[in-house]
């Protein structure tokens, strides 16, 4: 069944702002009269969130933590994604499988190859309509991972905000070949200006891809 409704990913390093891109997207294409639902991954599902728990909290070798958001992304897929598309309905998705193609592939070592052998068993030839990267250089990356970590409890905090500054361009450079690689659907927006002129920079590119 051909899909009616618009995919939309949104990437790109810790810090970059995407929790609050997602939302102005998602209020900015409902004022457009579209119906649109905005969800995270691994999460937005009863499995999905338990797993994100367990690796968020959990140390695990590379194998198990790409299994686990993968059996995530396929509880979401297959509950969410596809059924909401299938009904006209715009599907913004904070992260998708391009996170892990960075942080399992890259920055563990797992095989990219195989990691694409599991992104078409689990999830099949579903591709995003539109991936969001959200360039934040290393610096400010670093620095405002290390400020909401500060006002957290050490129970809140997970695995992935102790990375280095050499991971953070690690990532960036990995987004920017994950952008050249998917350069049919990958849109790279500066996310070092402010929340407005971020937002407004997705929106022109919102209205020239889907003449909306």
């Amino acid at each position: 069944m051909q899909n009616l409704g618009k995919f939309i990913t949104f990437e790109g390093v810790d810090g970059a702002g995407k929790t609050v891109q997602v939302e102005r997207t998602k209020n900015f294409l409902i004022q457009k009269g579209i119906k649109t639902i905005a969800i995270r991954e691994p999460g937005s599902t009863e499995i999905g969130e338990k797993i994100r728990n367990l690796i968020l909290e959990n140390e695990m070798s590379a194998i198990s933590e790409t299994l686990m958001f993968f059996a995530a992304r396929a509880e979401l897929v297959q509950q969410i994604i596809t059924p909401s598309l299938q009904e006209g309905t715009w599907v913004i998705c904070d992260r998708f499988y391009d996170s892990t193609l960075v942080y399992q592939g890259v920055l563990k070592n797992f095989d990219i190859e195989k990691i694409m052998q599991l992104k078409f068993l689990t999830i099949g030839d579903l591709e995003p309509d539109l991936t969001i990267i959200l360039n934040l250089s290393p610096e400010i990356s670093a620095k405002r991972v290390a400020k909401r970590t500060s006002h957290e409890t050490n129970s809140e905090k997970n695995k992935f905000d102790d990375m280095q500054l050499s991971y953070y361009k690690k990532i960036s450079e990995s987004y920017e070949k994950i952008a050249d690689i998917f350069d049919y659907r990958a849109e790279i927006i500066n996310a070092n200006k402010s929340e407005e002129k971020v937002s407004e920079s997705i929106k022109k590119i919102l209205i020239d891809k889907f003449q909306i």
